[in-house]
């Protein structure tokens, strides 16, 4: 009897250091602010499902490929000095850069273009645009399930295509800035030199002689405005800014890696052809899907953290009064 009631109490006591130390535990990770969000941010992705919604947007977005580049297209068409090759070239540093992928791309982009004269003035650009924001809509659908809300048919529609004709206004604008690039380089060279800063002029040149910083704080500036106007509910681009921060970072490292080892991987077979190409592209766009999805949880973590630290604060007010 007298064993029994000491592994009894042995027993007690090992399982209430077990729960001291988880508690401990708890209190660190909470204590670590990095931690906690991160560890929040991934609970609400996945109680949310949201790799069947990146699964979902990953398949519209492919669908809505090719109407978005015969609208793209057709849009440049109306550029003086468009070429098809500097467009396709655009697109090309957007992706991967495995050779199977850059050469897939390119072909469709000119084959594309060939298809796309006169569509803007037939009926045919309604269709393609309706087609079009089949992706965009699908990224909205996730983002309203990840913040647990249902945006009206109406609101939806209007924000779908708004968003997917910017997003075919993006591309021109980009390709007029490359045109107009050597005037602004002068003339903001000029006025840094006429008001006495020489030193940031050299920056300036710098900045835009590199075309990659332009073309990432234009995705940086989609991926914010994504995350506060596509959704219909309250928020800031202030409160945006953390999320749409990380996404970009993760998604640029993420393409770099993903370039390297599937390059690395798929050079010494090239049995598939095409097929391997349309196979990584699928997956690179399901990897970005998740990641713009997580990172919309990590916005959504943060915004729950502020909200109990006040529920906190205003409760120690009400006990200190």
């Amino acid at each position: 009897m007298e064993t029994e009631k000491n592994n009894t109490a042995e027993n007690i006591d090992n399982k209430l250091a077990d729960k001291m130390d988880t508690d401990m535990v708890m209190e660190k990770v909470e204590s670590n602010n990095f931690l906690s969000v991160a560890l929040h941010s991934i609970k609400i992705f996945l109680d949310r499902d949201m790799n069947v919604y990146s699964g979902n947007a990953t398949l519209y977005l492919l669908m809505s490929t090719i109407p978005m580049l015969m609208l793209i297209i057709a849009v440049l068409n109306r550029l003086p000095s468009y070429s098809p090759e500097a467009f396709a070239d655009q697109i090309a540093d957007l992706l991967p850069g495995l050779p199977s992928v850059q050469v897939l791309i390119k072909e469709t982009i000119m084959n594309v273009n060939t298809e796309s004269s006169g569509l803007l003035l037939s009926v045919s650009m309604a269709t393609a645009l309706m087609s079009a924001s089949g992706g965009v809509r699908a990224i909205q659908t996730g983002l309203d399930h990840l913040h647990g809300i249902e945006t009206p048919l109406i609101r939806s529609t209007f924000a779908t295509l708004v968003s997917t004709v910017g997003l075919v206004l993006l591309f021109p604008a980009m390709m007029i800035f490359q045109l107009m690039h050597n005037p602004l380089l002068s003339f903001g060279t000029r006025i840094m030199n006429l008001l006495g800063l020489s030193r940031m002029s050299a920056y300036f040149t710098d900045l835009m002689n590199y075309s990659g910083f332009i073309t990432g704080v234009v995705l940086f500036v989609v991926i914010l405005v994504i995350y506060t106007y596509l959704s219909d509910r309250r928020t800031t681009l202030k409160a945006q800014l953390p999320g749409a921060l990380l996404t970009f970072v993760i998604a640029a490292v993420f393409t770099e890696i993903f370039s390297f080892f599937m390059g690395t991987f798929w050079s010494r077979s090239s049995v598939y052809g095409s097929l391997a190409a349309i196979f990584l592209i699928a997956m690179w766009t399901r990897s970005i899907v998740m990641i713009l999805f997580y990172g919309a949880a990590v916005n959504n973590a943060l915004e729950d953290r502020n909200k109990n630290k006040n529920i906190q604060e205003n409760t120690a007010e009400e006990v200190h009064e």
